[in-house]
């Protein structure tokens, strides 16, 4: 933007796969958008796990504290409680942390393909 003018930010987007990820952010640039950021990275290959977070194998091993559809795993949410306590947890799958992506801005296109909506085409038998 120039001087004087409100920049335009698009923020916490999400897209299935970091090549996705990649373009939208390219395209987005490539439209004027004056930044770009994008939900979420995630160094999948510290944590293991799609998100910002990482249980310890013990964890693991039992399964997930709190499963998709928000079903807490007495189980494994004791082991994980101890984690909070002591401070030695990495985060936890909660409020959407999952989904994350790995290498997106290695994969931004030098050049973004054009996106074309294909034309739904009827046609009408008429005697």
């Amino acid at each position: 933007a120039k001087f004087g003018q409100v920049p335009v930010f698009l923020s916490e987007f999400w897209c299935e796969t970091a090549k996705e990820m990649a373009e939208t952010m390219a395209e987005a640039a490539n439209g004027g958008v004056d930044a770009v950021t994008y939900w979420h990275y995630v160094d999948q290959e510290y944590t293991g796990e799609p998100g910002w977070y990482k249980y310890p194998r013990e964890i693991k091993d039992i399964g997930e504290p709190v499963g998709p559809n928000g079903e807490v795993n007495m189980e494994a949410w004791k082991l994980y409680l101890e984690t909070v306590h002591d401070e030695s947890f990495i985060g936890g799958d909660i409020d959407g942390a999952e989904g994350g992506q790995s290498g997106v801005l290695n994969l931004i296109p030098a050049e973004v393909p054009v996106k074309t909506k294909k034309a739904k085409h009827t046609t009408k038998n008429v005697h």
